[in-house]
């Protein structure tokens, strides 16, 4: 039998409840929201609430700099972003994936969008939304 500890590993204790205890707490960055562009700020980037009793909301990303095609502004395709974590941890909100979606909006340019579910086993995941 293996010695593989999967909650050592994952740096997450199971409750008696079911429920898990994450001992690692990342660094998170906000949405730009709404608020005035930053000078050469390359991606904006919004909340939006899908479900307030589920807790499920999603993050845009757009580029500020959009290709035009005969001075009209060019659709973009969009992208949804399944960041790492597996539902258990991490968030679209930790700087890593925050990160990493602007780079993708900005580089490719397209919209792109991750969702923000609780992390499980408090939720069966993917079904939160």
């Amino acid at each position: 039998m293996s010695k593989f500890d999967p909650y050592e590993h994952l740096k997450i204790s199971l409750n008696a409840d079911g429920s898990l205890t994450r001992f690692i707490k990342l660094p998170t960055s906000p949405a730009t929201g709404d608020s005035g562009q930053i000078p050469g700020q390359a991606v904006v980037s919004k909340d939006f609430i899908l479900n307030a009793e589920k807790k499920t909301w999603m993050r845009i990303y757009r580029p500020t700099k959009l290709p035009s095609n005969d001075n009209s502004i060019a659709r973009l395709p969009i992208i949804v972003f399944f960041h790492c974590g597996g539902w258990i941890q991490m968030s679209i909100a930790d700087t890593i994936n925050h990160e990493n979606s602007n780079r993708i909006s900005n580089e490719v340019p397209c919209d792109s969008s991750g969702g923000g579910i609780p992390a499980g086993p408090r939720k069966p995941a993917p079904r939160t939304v």
